[in-house]
């Protein structure tokens, strides 16, 4: 049930990419939309054409920012960018086989920036993109904030406003999938997650 004063906010990720397909790590990597993906940032951008958005916002790295732009393009709206909203830094680890790292190092969510692989850790992550959204919050009146982000960042907001019930290895995030989050009064409550039936509307 939304109060009169929450401030929602929608937690977009990006449209796919060619590093998405083959399942390739992509972290700080400046990988751009594939057209499958302008055809997803498309979908979204017109599903929300009709919804009240007042600012948005993205990463920003390629791949978030125009999935953006397509939808700040038909609402007639700038997009603002923060590198805060990045997905995790992967350091030597970008690029490579995301299943085979998994199998290779069973404990790979664990690693984090002192163990010679250069990757970012988890809280250090979830903390700069918790305190991103916070300053988004500060410098605008916005009450329908739209963020375009990374599945990893999302997953670590969601991870931090659900105290645990949404997250990494619990909620799998689509390409240019919804999540509703809202806040009020210190409180976060999250709504919806993963939506994607834009991508299977007939338009």
């Amino acid at each position: 049930m939304l109060d009169a004063d929450d401030r929602n906010i929608f937690l977009i990720r990006h449209g796919e990419t060619e590093w998405n397909v083959l399942r390739r790590l992509q972290g700080h990597s400046d990988i751009p939309l594939n057209e499958r993906g302008r055809e997803q940032a498309n979908r979204l951008a017109a599903s929300l054409k009709g919804k009240e958005i007042d600012y948005i916002c993205s990463s920003d790295l390629g791949r978030a920012y125009h999935t953006a732009k397509i939808i700040g393009n038909i609402k007639g709206m700038p997009v603002y960018t923060y590198p805060e909203l990045r997905e995790r830094h992967y350091g030597k680890w970008e690029g490579q086989d995301y299943q085979l790292l998994r199998v290779q190092m069973p404990d790979f969510g664990a690693h984090d920036s002192n163990d010679g692989y250069d990757v970012e850790p988890f809280d250090t992550m979830q903390a700069r993109a918790m305190q991103c959204i916070h300053t988004i919050m500060e410098e605008t009146n916005a009450r329908n904030i739209v963020v375009v982000s990374h599945g990893g960042t999302i997953n670590a907001l969601l991870h931090f406003m659900s105290k645990g019930k949404h997250g990494p290895g619990i909620t799998r995030i689509h390409n240019t999938a919804i999540n509703h989050v809202s806040y009020n009064n210190g409180r976060w409550v999250v709504h919806t997650t993963n939506d994607d039936r834009h991508l299977f509307d007939n338009l």
